[in-house]
């Protein structure tokens, strides 16, 4: 994978393309999805790749068993990874702030 490329600075920060992969498993599907599970490959525009990471697991916190894995510009790796208890914590807390039915389906 590339590594996150520097696009500019903003307030005297540098500012990145980081990329980044997403790949969401289903422990509860067929072995060819285990072999193969969907992977999206995307970029972030972000000041750090922990930053790109994390902006991407918030995306994706409620989708249970997604592993998110960002590059850094020297080549680093920062990994985060959203299982099913930090997926129904975060759908309950995303219930409270603005109510919705709770949706546990992959």
């Amino acid at each position: 994978m590339p590594a996150a490329r520097k696009i500019g600075m903003i307030n005297g920060k540098p500012v990145y393309r980081v990329p980044v992969r997403i790949v969401c498993n289903n422990s509860q599907g067929h072995v060819e999805e285990w072999l193969d599970p969907p992977t999206v490959l995307t970029e972030v525009i972000a000041r750090s790749a922990a930053g790109a990471a994390n902006f991407v697991r918030d995306l994706m916190g409620d989708t249970p068993e997604t592993e998110i894995t960002a590059y850094g510009p020297k080549g680093g790796e920062v990994y985060r990874y959203v299982g099913w208890e930090s997926s129904i914590m975060y759908q309950m807390i995303r219930h409270q702030q603005a109510p919705q039915q709770l949706s546990l389906s992959l």
